[in-house]
């Protein structure tokens, strides 16, 4: 199945916002979050996962709005083999990261993570597949 992009609705977008909400409030800071306020709020509610599982997705929204401040990217709501959720896409091109899955499934593994570093990673490598010109979609 390939992966299909929309835009949010009112309600994924008034869901998106509660969700940054959360982690601002979680992280006592006004958004947006830095990446140390995301890492402390990553280490803080990883050892508190499955039973505070909302404020993982916080985090991975959080962790979102970082990585878009380094790649151009927009909220959107994507769907493919796995199911249907609110991720970041590069506009006009088939390319798409899920930052709230990537936390989660870190968290599942109690894997200790550089926020920083997987920003990094995830823009570089995001940025590399936009040059690339293969996932170009625009007519």
């Amino acid at each position: 199945m390939s992966q299909e992009f929309r835009g949010l609705t009112s309600e994924e977008r008034a869901a998106l916002e509660s969700g940054l909400s959360l982690a601002s409030r979680l992280a006592d800071a006004a958004p947006p979050l830095t990446a140390a306020l995301v890492q402390d709020l990553y280490d803080t509610l990883s050892s508190q996962y499955p039973e505070y599982g909302e404020g993982i997705i916080a985090a991975g929204l959080a962790f979102g709005e970082l990585l878009a401040q380094k790649v151009p990217l927009e909220w959107v709501r994507v769907k493919d083999e796995f199911g249907e959720e609110t991720g970041l896409a590069i506009p006009d091109l088939k390319i798409f990261c899920s930052p709230v899955s990537m936390i989660q499934k870190r968290v599942r593994e109690s894997a200790r993570v550089s926020i920083t570093d997987l920003c990094n990673a995830m823009a570089s490598e995001l940025q590399r597949m936009a040059d690339s010109g293969e996932y170009d979609s625009r007519p």
